[in-house]
């Protein structure tokens, strides 16, 4: 396979799943510590910007198939105060 080949090789496909299985194991592991669960997530996923119902946050776990940004977020409304709202970032004025 070439370096311009846009297709994954074997190997790249293999760590990609054990990927997805290390982030959907992550993810379970930092909800159980903060005690929260999909319900609360999906109504602060909301409440930063990102909304998404509980149905659809819990496939998206499950597929732990997701954009950086978005597993992003979700790690700061899991390790955010439940007490205090969360607010989206404000862009910086250098972006």
């Amino acid at each position: 396979m070439g370096k311009d080949s846009k297709e994954k090789s074997r190997i790249e496909k293999n760590l990609d799943k054990i990927a997805a299985t290390e982030i959907k194991r992550h993810i379970k592991a930092e909800m159980a510590l903060a005690g929260l669960t999909y319900k609360d997530l999906a109504e602060r996923m909301c409440q930063l910007g990102r909304p998404i119902s509980e149905q659809s946050l819990r496939n998206k776990v499950s597929k732990g198939s997701h954009r950086t940004t978005w597993y992003w977020d979700l790690m700061r409304v899991i390790r955010s105060n439940p007490e205090t709202p969360i607010l989206p970032p404000q862009q910086s004025e250098e972006d």
